[in-house]
């Protein structure tokens, strides 16, 4: 028994986030911008032929930050989650890093398309630019899902639920009620300290 194997050239040297490995030496924001803007045309690449890459995170992002010609290159490597878009599709919604499963993903909605790749670039933007990685660091998918809504509110949410009639399972009441108190308490407290 034989195992086909491809034979790559160097992706690079590093992840495209601030880890821990390079505190001394973290992206300037001019790189921060240069490789999401390479990220999004891997990306356009890749949905302009119907492929869903369906776990875009930092550890499959590699970039190379100084070659020979002194180029910054980013490769968007591991494509083993990735599937072609079909329009009325029914998808595995076990797919994404925790960290960065679009918010369908979290809900169970099974009807997805390329946009659950590009919340997995929002969600490396803003670990980027606040220097917290990942951003939303749920301990599960209700969890994860409690985080977003801390961050974003319920509004949108509740209007995609609305709009693709996705039911509401107890759940995710569950963490709807929970913000809703946690809302109200805060209100209460911003009341008090007007008085």
């Amino acid at each position: 028994f034989s195992m086909p194997s491809l034979v790559m050239q160097h992706a690079g040297d590093r992840h495209l986030c601030h880890d821990n490995a390079n505190k001394n030496n973290p992206l300037t924001e001019y790189e921060i911008q240069y490789y999401l803007c390479h990220l999004l045309v891997a990306l356009d690449a890749l949905h302009g032929i119907g492929i869903m890459h369906r776990d875009v995170k930092p550890r499959n992002v590699i970039i190379q930050r100084h070659n020979n010609n002194n180029n910054k290159r980013l490769t968007l490597v591991d494509l083993g989650l990735a599937d072609f878009y079909i329009h009325n599709k029914l998808y595995n919604v076990r797919v994404a890093s925790r960290h960065y499963k679009a918010p369908e993903l979290l809900v169970n909605y099974g009807y997805y398309g390329t946009p659950i790749d590009m919340w997995s670039v929002g969600c490396m933007l803003a670990g980027l630019l606040h220097h917290r990685e990942p951003f939303f660091r749920g301990k599960d998918n209700l969890d994860m899902l409690e985080k977003i809504i801390q961050v974003l509110g319920v509004s949108d949410l509740l209007d995609f639920m609305t709009a693709y009639e996705i039911p509401v399972t107890t759940e995710i009441q569950h963490v709807l009620d929970k913000y809703q108190q946690q809302q109200q308490q805060q209100q209460y407290r911003h009341r008090r300290q007007q008085l």
